[in-house]
């Protein structure tokens, strides 16, 4: 994944206010660091389950995202045996502008239905004309389902995100965590610096699941480019 300049301004960003909250928060006094890991070991425990669960749904959009290309490449390739040739030419273009419409504008799924049926429409609609050309026909249709229901996952998956009650649950745990570090009786350089850096973990570990929850740029591109690439391949 590559790293924009506001990701590389962040990262300073919370280093700076890690150090500076750090150096001004008062002195409580708390001298036992087994205070810490209760609240330490739930953190851990949240961080990895939605992290986990968004790095799972993201690799449920990418198998279904390859396994419609991969569909959508097989029902151009049938049609090309069919003998209607106006016909053949239109669900070809239908299905190319579908792909065209993905690959400039993925994000926005859901808004392409309507040039999906275009060509689903005229799969349906086909009447074959001898045994040979049924077959075909029946093809077309399983694979049609194929599509159907890899294009459900994507639609709900593409949108999910983490629920704003779990933003509230992990942030006032991290909240509870940077309180406590700072709230360290010990003064030393060292124990100041090794807690600037464990407030800076922290917030770059939420920083970290707030990316993972939504679809990078990055990310985004990649799947618009794999749309694109398989026109080509048509």
């Amino acid at each position: 994944m590559q790293l924009d300049v506001q990701d590389f301004f962040r990262f300073i960003f919370t280093l700076v206010f890690s150090f500076t909250i750090t150096a001004i928060s008062p002195i409580i006094g708390l001298n036992s660091p087994n205070i810490f890991l209760p609240v330490a070991l739930v953190f851990s425990f949240l961080i990895s389950f939605f992290i986990n669960r968004a790095l799972d749904r993201k690799k449920i959009i990418s198998s279904a995202v390859s396994v419609e290309i991969s569909r959508l490449r097989r029902i151009h390739h049938l049609s090309d045996l069919i003998g209607d040739t106006i016909w053949r030419e239109s669900i070809q273009f239908a299905i190319r502008h579908y792909q065209k419409e993905l690959g400039a504008d993925f994000l926005n799924y859901h808004l392409k239905t309507k040039y999906f049926r275009e060509f689903s429409r005229l799969i349906y609609s086909y009447d074959p004309r001898n045994a040979r050309e049924q077959i075909l026909f029946n093809e077309l249709l399983v694979t049609m389902r194929e599509i159907a229901l890899e294009r459900q996952l994507i639609g709900v998956y593409i949108t999910q995100r983490l629920p704003q009650y779990s933003w509230l649950v992990i942030c006032s745990v991290a909240f509870f965590l940077i309180a406590l570090l700072i709230m360290v009786k010990d003064t030393t350089l060292v124990t100041q610096i090794g807690i600037s850096f464990g407030v800076a973990s922290i917030l770059f570990i939420l920083d970290l699941l707030k990316h993972t929850d939504r679809i990078s740029k990055t990310e985004r591109r990649t799947f618009q480019n794999w749309y694109k690439e398989n026109i080509s391949h048509l």
